[in-house]
């Protein structure tokens, strides 16, 4: 909190907000019908802070990207991590947090960016997460440039 106090909002162009698969894995609320605002849910919270941010700092171009693949927290018999698109907390499986992440994001008219499909995938997690869910170097090199490529996407010749 106190890192946000001391930013001049005033002087910022671009605010990048970046989700992990922290929520499906903790079961947490993904949306309400009645009320997209409503901050005790997934998508809620993030229409919320961008509302939040384009009334107060309309000039702020915000990105968001969505969480690389992760795996459930169960493992086989094998030992092996079970895929995020089979195992269900609480709401759904992880794909679900994108794509009601990405209807929030078109609803707000923001750019997202989708890293479960288009960065880091079940086909190639192994090879950028840690665990289950957290990215190795390599990963997180994966992350910044596809952001790099969304920020600057409008800016070629």
């Amino acid at each position: 909190v106190d890192t946000l106090r001391s930013i001049d909002f005033n002087t910022v162009d671009v605010i990048a907000i970046l989700y992990d698969g922290y929520d499906y894995l903790a079961g947490h609320p993904m949306y309400s019908d009645q009320n997209s605002t409503d901050i005790t849910q997934f998508t809620g919270n993030l229409e919320a802070s961008i509302d939040v941010f384009q009334k107060n700092f309309p000039h702020i171009r915000i990105i968001v990207m969505s969480p690389p693949y992760a795996f459930s927290n169960e493992l086989d018999e094998n030992g092996d991590y079970i895929s995020s698109d089979i195992v269900r907390y609480g709401w759904d499986v992880l794909s679900t947090y994108v794509i009601k992440e990405y209807t929030s994001c078109a609803s707000k008219q923001v750019t997202f960016i989708d890293n479960l499909y288009g960065t880091i995938t079940e086909d190639n997690a192994k090879e950028y997460l840690i665990d289950n869910l957290h990215l190795n170097v390599k990963g997180r090199k994966e992350i910044a440039e596809r952001f790099l490529y969304a920020l600057n996407y409008f800016n070629r010749e």
